[in-house]
């Protein structure tokens, strides 16, 4: 999920400063327009104005406004800071029994022709586990026409030997967003590649429609996805994190177990559904900051079945077969960013 919203972020951050010619431009199509539909008025003889008619002729107009806005504000490159905030880290339904709460300064560089670079930092505020948990870098190339719109990204990712995210073991990916904008709705497509021990392939296919307001500085753009993946990637969590010695002895206080428990994912590899999120980025921009709020509500589906084996020393190896009970989640994600 983290993934899906730093690229719809990258897509929905709005320009708010307009060229000066484009404003006279627009000025003159406003004056002009609000004469005619006067005139229009006035007289009887052409068309009987009303409330609706009205109202469509100004949205199209601002559909108008932005569009031409959008051909004619010239790309430039530009360097951009920025710091998050992750409520929990959910990745396609799934999470730690531990709440894994990110605050993520990064700073990136975006070229005028569509490549990017960027680097993360994810620092971990939970009590007796402070630390910076994960260190991300991402390069890409993002490219965008008149309803369509592209990105290509690959990351690289380096989390600590003590990490209990839920995406710990995973070590790179390679992502591929697409999306057509068809006025009263704009599908999303999603394509991974997930690399660590072993491979995963993940989809996932949304739906979004953007709404403007405030001179188009502010958008809102309810959104609903499925996501669908194999889950090698969570059968390493379980295996190297989950029930890590480690991680075992924190929690129960004790440096000396008596015990150790394995576990594993029976049939990662199957492809299958593992989430519906439902989502509402905000956005809004003033001058060179925009800020962003996302909340999210994840219905996790497809549970995963486990193989658990307990080892003591004085008793024979015990293994257990079951399927791991899911919870849906509820998080958000809230970033101010600033434009060099």
């Amino acid at each position: 999920m983290f993934h899906y919203i730093a690229g719809s972020y990258f897509w929905c951050n709005a320009k708010s400063a307009l060229m000066k010619e484009t404003r006279r431009f627009f000025l003159l199509l406003s004056c002009i327009l609000a004469m005619n539909l006067k005139t229009l008025a006035q007289d009887p003889v052409h068309v009987k104005m009303n409330d609706s008619t009205v109202i469509n002729l100004q949205d199209s107009l601002k559909e108008f406004e932005k569009e031409l806005e959008e051909l004619l504000l010239p790309k430039k490159s530009y360097f951009q800071a920025d710091v998050s905030f992750l409520s929990n880290n959910i990745f396609f339904g799934r999470k730690d029994s531990i709440a894994t709460l990110y605050i993520t300064p990064s700073f990136g560089y975006y070229h005028k022709s569509g490549f990017f670079v960027s680097a993360l930092a994810s620092y971990l505020p939970a009590s007796g586990q402070s630390r910076f948990d994960l260190f991300t870098f991402e390069a890409g190339y993002a490219h965008k026409t008149h309803n369509f719109d592209m990105q290509l990204s690959a990351s690289k990712f380096f989390y600590s030997s003590s990490s209990y995210n839920v995406e710990s073991e995973i070590e790179a990916d390679v992502i591929a967003i697409f999306d057509y904008n068809f006025k009263f709705i704009k599908p999303v497509l999603q394509g991974m590649v997930i690399f660590g021990p072993y491979t995963d392939y993940a989809a996932s296919l949304g739906l979004e429609h953007c709404f403007y307001a405030i001179k188009s500085k502010l958008s809102i753009t309810p959104s609903i996805m499925a996501n669908a993946s194999t889950q090698n990637y969570y059968n390493s969590y379980c295996e190297y994190r989950r029930y890590a010695l480690e991680r075992l002895e924190k929690l129960s206080n004790s440096s000396t177990l008596s015990y150790t428990i394995s576990a594993y994912v029976i049939g990662p590899s199957k492809f299958e559904v593992l989430d519906y999120e439902l989502s509402l980025p905000v956005s809004y921009t003033v001058k060179k900051f925009t800020f962003n709020f996302t909340p999210v509500y994840a219905i996790a589906v497809s549970p995963a079945a486990l193989s658990v084996t307990t080892k003591r020393i004085v008793r024979p190896p015990l293994t257990k077969t079951f399927t791991e009970k899911l919870y849906n989640s509820f998080f958000i994600q809230a970033s101010v960013a600033y434009t060099l």
